[in-house]
């Protein structure tokens, strides 16, 4: 290979020397980064670690309890006005009530016509 005066090496790359530091210098915060995350996760946040068999026993629900959860439920009042009122009756569903199936496809759908 000769060495001819006046030419110079082309470059053909479609990135310069600029972006490919660029490049290199996000990859390189982005590690620092993922780094410092992993040591605050790891290290810093003490995550607690949750037994795999209970040391308290459940509280069980008592008479008490229930008793309350059935009065509560026999105080509800279902008289509702909204029931009783005269456009609300009016109303009607749409369509022929109960529906009923038609006729089923063909027992073997692969069989031509």
């Amino acid at each position: 290979m000769a060495i001819i005066p006046g030419k110079q090496k082309v470059n053909f790359s479609f990135v310069s020397a600029q972006a490919k530091k660029q490049k290199k210098m996000i990859w390189i915060l982005l590690g620092l980064v993922l780094a410092i995350v992993a040591v605050y996760f790891m290290y810093v946040k003490k995550i607690p670690i949750i037994p795999s068999t209970p040391t308290v026993a459940s509280p069980v629900i008592g008479d008490d309890l229930s008793s309350k959860i059935v009065e509560m439920l026999r105080s509800v009042n279902l008289n509702l006005p909204l029931l009783n009122d005269k456009d609300f009756k009016l109303l009607i569903l749409p369509g022929n009530l109960p529906i009923v199936p038609g006729e089923r496809g063909r027992t073997n759908p692969f069989e031509p016509f």
